[in-house]
């Protein structure tokens, strides 16, 4: 990626993460690509009062931590994508960190998710369910005619941002956001999403 890009994203990282929790950014370890070691970067990370630890270009093994985290992810991933479209891999991407940060890491405080230590609160695993299950999803701008349906196929995506759930609309190949979704799980899967509802408390939804 290009300086300009590194730059932008620190920036989202920036707004959407750490300043509404009262963090800061410290130190961002790297290797040494050309984004990474311009004076522009320089400028940036003297500006905003954070240290750019870099590593080996092409030694993986130098910053162990992240490296095995991206493993872990891309791991999930494809195991996420056997059998949909490889056009929603970033979603799928984003729900492998979404789960890993809701189960404790070695890395952390005993006991503890990363979700926990972030927001101060245990994580909810009510919409916990499979990546890529087929959904009915209610859109409610689809109402050209009283008589067609309602819902309309698509692929689950994980739980949205705020509420509600993402959904690859089949139609469009598009993402949506839908607060009404069916499931249609396999009853084995079904019964043991109840089973560790009932378990944890999670509310339960339809399948």
């Amino acid at each position: 990626q290009s300086t300009k890009q590194f730059l932008a994203h620190i920036r989202t990282l920036s707004a959407k993460f750490l300043a509404p929790y009262g963090y800061n950014l410290g130190r961002i370890r790297t290797d040494r690509q050309s984004a990474f070691t311009s004076k522009k970067a320089a400028a940036f990370a003297l500006r905003r009062k954070f240290d750019f630890d870099f590593v080996p270009k092409d030694a993986s093994e130098a910053n162990g931590i992240a490296e095995s985290s991206n493993l872990h992810t891309m791991n999930s991933l494809r195991t996420m994508l056997t059998g949909v479209t490889k056009q929603i891999w970033g979603y799928a991407v984003r729900y492998a960190a979404i789960l890993s940060n809701c189960v404790p890491h070695r890395h952390r405080s005993w006991g503890k998710t990363p979700h926990e230590s972030f927001y101060g609160r245990k994580p909810s695993f009510g919409k916990m369910l499979p990546f890529g299950c087929h959904v009915v999803w209610h859109d409610p701008d689809d109402m050209e005619d009283k008589q067609d349906p309602r819902g309309r196929p698509g692929i689950y995506l994980g739980p949205g941002d705020t509420r509600g759930y993402m959904v690859w609309d089949l139609q469009t190949s598009k993402a949506e956001m839908s607060d009404t979704c069916s499931f249609y799980l396999p009853q084995t899967i079904a019964k043991r999403i109840d089973t560790f509802n009932e378990y944890t408390g999670a509310k339960s939804y339809s399948y």
